[in-house]
């Protein structure tokens, strides 16, 4: 999308307003196309998990819910090694899951913020197609940002809202790796606060969305002592609530990307000595 005529800019208010109306406009298509991901992704972890977790903490999966500790068990070394194991391959494939479901939904988000209609088979052609740089864009954003969170909170929070479009860049501009990272921090350094409060905002709102699926699965041990049958309910209601919220914060990503990029763009085009002046009332978008 390049900048051909006049563009308004828009605030983050009317960001997530133009995000939630093409999530509603689209339900159908966000909701199977996520759902490719994030079904198995998170199945695999419920299986990995019920299969290589200690009996004596099985055992225990309705008490954990009444007792504040539980019970002091020996649990031998190899069996922890083996379900520390499980959860880790598991949890890495989820993650991905989750990066390969967000970009599923942008793709759909942004045929219909050119006027298109999206499918989700046509978004997953595009995603398959960039599966591989996204794994490593995961690998590579994940590991700076949790080396931020370690040094201390704050660069981990920095860095990822400086990197928060980076996939949209990668989908939509054939950059890679580090070079969407790159991309990413360029479009947004001049709108972190701004990006901040939209993902921050629609965050919110896809939790409470979610929060009908979400918040039972807190509950579900204490109404049932059996490991399996409790463990799978979890992981039902972690998927449904994944499937609702994760295509509403891509939807503003997506929106974010294509907005900044054309302030980044219109900025390109100004006079050097008229570049740091603000930029123009937004308008409401229509579609």
């Amino acid at each position: 999308m390049r900048i051909t005529g006049r563009y308004e800019p828009m605030n983050v208010w009317h960001a997530y307003e133009a995000s939630l109306r093409l999530c509603f406009s689209h339900i159908p298509a966000l909701l199977l196309g996520v759902a490719v991901a994030i079904v198995p992704s998170q199945a695999l972890l419920l299986i990995l998990q019920s299969a290589t977790m200690p009996d004596v903490l099985t055992e225990q999966y309705g008490s954990l819910f009444w007792q504040q500790t539980p019970r002091d068990v020996d649990i031998p070394s190899g069996e922890i090694t083996t379900w520390i194991t499980g959860l880790v391959i598991g949890s890495l494939v989820v993650v991905l899951g989750l990066v390969l479901a967000t970009a599923a939904a942008c793709v759909i988000v942004a045929e219909g913020w050119h006027g298109r209609t999206p499918t989700w088979r046509s978004a997953w052609a595009i995603v398959g197609r960039r599966a591989g740089p996204l794994a490593w864009l995961t690998f590579v954003g994940g590991l700076l940002v949790v080396v931020g969170l370690l040094l201390c909170i704050l660069p981990g929070i920095w860095l990822g809202i400086a990197w928060s479009v980076a996939v949209p860049a990668l989908l939509f501009e054939e950059v890679r790796g580090t070079r969407a990272l790159e991309r990413s921090f360029r479009l947004v350094r001049h709108r972190w606060w701004p990006t901040f409060g939209g993902l921050l905002l629609i965050s919110a709102t896809g939790w409470l969305l979610s929060a009908p699926f979400a918040i039972p699965g807190f509950f579900i041990p204490a109404m049932t002592d059996d490991f399996y049958i409790g463990s799978s309910l979890q992981g039902t209601l972690s998927i449904l609530s994944n499937i609702i919220s994760t295509p509403i914060t891509a939807a503003l990503v997506t929106v974010f990307f294509f907005d900044l990029r054309a302030r980044h763009e219109l900025a390109a085009t100004l006079p050097p000595e008229t570049r740091q002046s603000p930029p123009p009332p937004p308008q409401s978008p229509s579609f």
